[in-house]
């Protein structure tokens, strides 16, 4: 397999730069290719927006048959926020510490290698959130299983990070998609698509795969009576879909070279956008 890397700057000016698609449509602002400046100010607005709003309709509707629940729902969209609030003012500040020391953050670096350290951390929170709200609308009231759940929660966003360490694209360097400062997201698609790897680490994933299936296991197993939740259904599936098929199916695709990091991290932004938005939205009716 050719090394990216190895090429000349020559080949470099040749690559024919193209829009990313997500479920084939093109992902390109108007008049100009997609930055990872643009990308993560888009996305971290939008979960704002919304986590603000949903915070006014909880205040405005106090009484509802799971209130911890609500709270749940609006606290899981939080570390979202902040992993794209994060990677916003990492571009714009630039690196966080030094390469050489213990702590060193660069967003630009790990979308081109092909990993993001700061969504496995603040995903652990979500998901495990999310797995203690589906918990609650299945009637578990146990504190200790929502501790239990909570620690699974973390081992498999855990796992998943190591996985995507594991396997990671073999470009050392990111001056050459640089545009003042920012990213191009669109020319490390290019690159990406070129340096897919056939050495692929399965065993991170496929922990992450049995840990996700056996928490939703015990939560189907030990579901006690239900709430009396209008879409209480609706927002168990709209959790389900989102926690455990839409990950599984977006990291096998990026193991098996079906899509590139930047497209799975497109695809991942439009999940969190809409279905994070469902959950509060059913969460509050």
């Amino acid at each position: 397999m050719e090394d990216p890397e190895s090429k000349s700057l020559a080949s470099d000016f040749e690559l024919e730069i193209r829009p990313i698609k997500v479920c084939f449509v093109d992902c390109r602002p108007v008049k100009k290719s997609l930055s990872m400046r643009d990308f993560t100010k888009i996305v971290s607005a939008l979960l704002g927006l919304q986590i603000i709003a949903t915070t006014g309709i909880v205040f405005m509707r106090p009484h509802w048959s799971l209130p911890i629940g609500r709270w749940f729902s609006i606290m899981s969209t939080v570390p979202t926020a902040l992993m794209y609030i994060i990677a916003y003012f990492n571009i714009l500040s630039g690196p966080w510490g030094s390469e050489n020391s213990r702590f060193w953050c660069d967003v630009r670096i790990m979308y081109v290698r092909g990993f993001n350290t700061i969504r496995s951390i603040t995903t652990m929170l979500t998901t495990a959130m999310l797995f203690i709200l589906v918990s609650m609308l299945l009637g578990q009231t146990d504190p200790m299983a929502f501790s239990l759940l909570f620690i699974l929660g973390i081992l498999i966003e855990w796992q998943q990070g190591i996985s995507e360490n594991n396997n990671q694209y073999d470009i050392k360097s990111f001056d050459r998609f640089r545009n003042e400062g920012d990213l191009c997201m669109e020319t490390v698609h290019q690159y990406q698509l070129q340096g897919q790897t056939s050495d692929v680490h399965w065993s991170a994933f496929a922990i992450s795969v049995a840990i996700r299936m056996y928490t939703l296991t015990c939560i189907v197993c030990t579901a006690g009576k239900m709430p009396e939740i209008v879409f209480g259904t609706p927002l168990i599936v709209i959790i389900v879909f989102y926690s455990c098929i839409v990950p599984i199916g977006l990291n096998f695709a990026r193991l098996k070279s079906l899509i590139t990091f930047c497209q799975l991290e497109l695809y991942r932004a439009c999940a969190d956008v809409v279905c994070l938005v469902l959950v509060t939205a059913f969460s509050l009716v």
